[in-house]
């Protein structure tokens, strides 16, 4: 991922996030403190586009994908923040967003324009959506299971087709990658493909098929572990690549795994929503299979690394700001509120405030 002013705006997409996440606490933080930071946070954003509704990430224009990834990104954080939708800002962001769609090719932008436009429309814009998703699935990797940073511009008539072969897959079993060596330079990444599984769950509700994409990511993450519980940023077929773990892509991988156990929470509450059939022709209710996230081995081992992650210096850890952002993400959606003790909250909220500038 690009850094420089992306980092300063996830920092403050962060702050705002903290600031509107309320998990019970095992440890005390100044909540007062915290409102005013995102405060000072939601001013600075809005002080600071380059026009109504526009945010540069590294230079450029409104032309440059980026820089639409970077307002989206802005985006979600104002919207986490109770800013208003008439907002001049917000609405500018999403007609610009809106408008860049026939064009976007990055999986960091197209990501964050389906998690960007379906909150801000609340779920209103279902065909934008469903066109965007399904260019998603179409650049899945379908050797290890990931997403590079590459999507490809779909034709009405494949996206059509690609509809089709989602349908036809939606309850496959054994999924796995496909095994085909790729060229150098094509394998995926940890970080586009945490964004990748963020949004396809997220265009789940408008009726796309994407339960294949969601478990051949799961492979993916499965397949890729080390031994230590981590994830690294980049892979090689068939096993971890030579860069090491780091906190942030174990996030990516924990996140993975927690969306692939929703889809198959999904698919077995449909299953048993059409039961077996008694005499008379009456539907038996199957039993709900159980799931149980948090004894899962490869699940244990990734908390176990952040957690001796969150011991060490913060210049120890790789893309710190991004780190964060991932970590509140894994914490939320496995309700976890520490890590071996280490409060989560109250270690990202107090680094946040205290490198906040005014």
């Amino acid at each position: 991922m690009r850094t420089t002013w992306l980092a300063l705006i996830l920092f403050l997409a962060l702050l705002v996030v903290l600031g509107s996440t309320t998990p019970a606490r095992t440890q005390e933080v100044d909540k007062d403190r915290i409102d005013r930071a995102v405060n000072y946070a939601v001013a600075f954003l809005k002080r600071n586009q380059a026009g109504p509704g526009f945010w540069v990430h590294n230079g450029g224009g409104p032309e440059d994908e980026y820089n639409i990834g970077a307002t989206a990104l802005v985006g979600l954080a104002l919207l986490e923040s109770d800013v208003p939708r008439d907002d001049r800002a917000l609405a500018g962001a999403a007609n610009l967003v809106r408008g860049a769609l026939p064009r976007l090719t990055l999986t960091y932008t197209v990501s964050l324009a389906i998690l960007f436009l379906d909150r801000y429309r609340g779920g209103k814009d279902p065909e934008l959506v469903r066109r965007l998703a399904l260019r998603l699935a179409a650049a899945q990797n379908q050797a290890d299971g990931g997403w590079g940073y590459n999507v490809p511009m779909l034709s009405p008539q494949a996206e059509a087709n690609w509809m089709a072969n989602l349908k036809r897959l939606k309850n496959a079993k054994n999924i796995q990658g496909n095994g085909q060596q790729l060229a150098p330079g094509t394998n995926s990444d940890n970080s586009n493909t945490q964004f990748a599984v963020l949004a396809l769950w997220v265009a789940r509700v408008h009726d796309i098929p994407v339960d294949y994409c969601l478990l051949l990511a799961e492979w993916h993450f499965r397949t890729t572990q080390h031994s230590n519980g981590g994830w690294n940023y980049g892979l090689n077929l068939g096993g971890p690549a030579g860069d090491p773990p780091t906190p942030s892509m174990t996030c990516s991988g924990l996140l993975g795994l927690a969306i692939a156990y929703g889809t198959k929470r999904e698919q077995a509450a449909s299953l048993r929503a059409g039961g077996d059939k008694l005499e008379g022709g009456a539907a038996k209710p199957m039993p709900l299979p159980r799931f149980d996230i948090d004894s899962d081995q490869a699940v244990q081992r990734a908390k176990a690394f952040l957690a001796g992650s969150l011991r060490k210096q913060r210049t120890e850890i790789p893309h710190f700001l991004y780190f964060l952002w991932s970590l509140e993400r894994v914490s939320v959606t496995y309700r976890w509120k520490d890590y071996d003790g280490i409060d989560w909250y109250a270690y990202g909220s107090n680094i946040l405030l205290n490198d906040q500038q005014r």
